[in-house]
């Protein structure tokens, strides 16, 4: 119960802290923000806002898988896990609608950087599994954050190659 109170306290905070980074940033204005137009800043925002509450509500099933005493994996697991799909979802919404980068970037080198990292995440990740590394007295262990970041970094790297993809048949 005391951890609960505290992973809830925990995510209270973060959402403090986006709060007033979010606030402050429309008062200040990013330099990075002002290459963007309004399209691609609304839909930016909204993939923040998207991933951020995938991210609470993922914390959210955590905290009553702990309460109810069915969590299947060892601390922090679920939390970083949470993050790291947030991240994704965040991500490949903006991908997808065109304000993750800045107009004039080429996304050759993403590509072959998202690529490299998912296949080293794989790759680490089969090796946890074959090594035991995943389990711990019947549940995941940290060591499985390797497949949810494979996943994840998956996930992005065919957002961007769809993407491009349907930008080249839309030419």
């Amino acid at each position: 119960m005391k951890d609960a109170m505290i992973l809830a306290a925990s995510i209270g905070a973060a959402f403090m802290v986006a709060m007033i980074a979010g606030i402050s940033r429309r008062v200040t204005g990013r330099q990075a923000d002002k290459q963007f137009d309004e399209r691609q800043i609304i839909a930016r925002n909204q993939a923040y806002m998207t991933g951020f509450f995938v991210t609470l509500l993922l914390m959210m099933a955590d905290v009553l898988l702990k309460l109810t005493g069915k969590a299947f994996y060892i601390d922090p697991l679920a939390e970083l896990s949470a993050v790291c799909i947030g991240i994704g979802v965040f991500a490949i919404l903006a991908i997808w609608n065109g304000a993750f980068l800045v107009p004039a970037q080429n996304p050759g080198l993403l590509i072959l950087l998202y690529g490299v990292i998912t296949v080293e995440r794989i790759l680490r990740f089969l090796s946890s599994l074959k090594n035991g590394e995943c389990f711990s007295d019947g549940k995941l262990t940290l060591a499985s954050i390797n497949g949810v970041l494979a996943f994840t970094f998956f996930a992005i790297l065919a957002a961007f190659l769809l993407k491009q993809h349907s930008d080249r048949s839309e030419d």
